[in-house]
């Protein structure tokens, strides 16, 4: 079908995480084979060997920003995490401004399909520290509804209320 699906996708970002880029590329490479998703669009070995030199993969995760910017429903095509996926890969080469304009993008396309599993993945992985209270994170974050759901249930150890209006994360 082309569709890593879910687990695969929250393994990888979470892989992602605390392996080095060619332990990702490895992982994402049997993710695909597994699910059979050679010819994906998003989700492919053109992807597997872009992650073999953060260059490559620099200009990969571009070339595919390029296309989804103009077109943000292409986002949907192979499940509701790609671009999720692609911000952390952006995040792993140190390109924070990429890993949120993705975000963004899924943000905006796929509100409706909330995967707060994974989205509580990505805010929590050590990927994301640099930006974690970078105002786009934070309207990320709120337009998620998630600084809602901390206020009704609870805030998470990681992140803490600043006054009426505004919020800190770890």
């Amino acid at each position: 079908t082309g569709i890593v699906h879910f687990p695969s996708k929250s393994l990888f970002i979470n892989e992602l995480g605390q392996a080095n880029l060619n332990e990702s590329q490895h992982y994402l490479k049997l993710l695909m084979e597994f699910n059979k998703t050679d010819n994906a669009r998003f989700f492919n070995m053109q992807l597997v060997d872009a992650m073999a030199k953060p260059s490559r993969l620099q200009a990969y995760l571009e070339e595919v920003y390029a296309y989804l910017k103009p077109n943000p429903r292409e986002i949907g095509v192979e499940g509701y995490t790609v671009a999720l996926v692609y911000s952390a890969l952006a995040a792993k080469n140190n390109d924070f401004d990429l890993a949120l304009s993705f975000l963004e993008i899924e943000n905006v396309i796929n509100i409706e399909f909330q995967d707060l599993d994974t989205l509580m993945l990505l805010w929590t992985s050590n990927l994301f520290d640099p930006v974690l209270n970078d105002p786009r994170m934070k309207k990320i974050r709120i337009n998620y509804g998630l600084i809602d759901f901390y206020k009704e249930n609870g805030w998470p150890d990681f992140c803490q209320p600043v006054g009426d209006d505004d919020f800190e994360c770890e």
